[in-house]
């Protein structure tokens, strides 16, 4: 089957009531390669599918494509979650790893609901609670001064301030302890 690929014939219609113009697959590549063309957005209304079905990319707003991609993300993060954990058979009265007081009784849910994306964040917290107990005393000040102990949000340079480091210094320490949890 073919791609099919629609542009808004008026860029600064915003949406609303666009009159399309559909374009080759080599018109649309080198359309969105094109610097006039930057900040247009697209959404890909068939990401997943397989060569029989068509593909179809158009154009939309900047706030729908954010919307999209928020969801596309959250999709592949839930698709990631459910694989890691396809073959993990534990009781429901079991602990889970790495946490206290969790069982999984407490993070099984229908996949579609709230409670599934409330289960999946509860054990993204035990994962960040494992990473953040191998950390140094010092890293873990550190992290807590940025970000888990800022409800003021106060800046990386008050911040250094505070520790008696200099800023560049703070930064170089946070994006090391930062690729250390990851």
């Amino acid at each position: 089957m073919a791609n099919r690929y629609f542009v808004w014939k008026d860029p600064n219609c915003n949406g609303i009531n666009p009159e399309w113009i559909e374009l080759t697959p080599q018109e649309f590549y080198a359309f969105v390669n094109c610097p006039l063309n930057e900040g247009r957005h697209f959404i890909d209304f068939n990401e997943d599918c397989n060569e029989e079905e068509d593909a179809l990319k158009m154009e939309v707003t900047a706030t729908e494509y954010a919307e999209w991609d928020r969801r596309r993300h959250r999709y592949r993060y839930r698709r990631e979650i459910e694989q890691e954990y396809a073959d993990f058979v534990v009781s429901l009265d079991q602990e889970v790893p790495n946490s206290e007081d969790l069982l999984f009784r407490d993070v099984v849910a229908d996949p579609d609901s709230d409670t599934a994306d409330e289960a999946i964040h509860q054990m993204d917290l035990v994962k960040l609670r494992a990473a953040l107990d191998k950390l140094t005393p010092e890293e873990l000040e550190l992290i807590n001064a940025l970000f888990l102990n800022n409800p003021d949000k106060r800046s990386e340079r008050a911040i250094a301030k505070d520790l008696g480091v200099a800023q560049m210094t703070l930064n170089d320490r946070k994006r090391k302890i930062l690729k250390k949890l990851k």
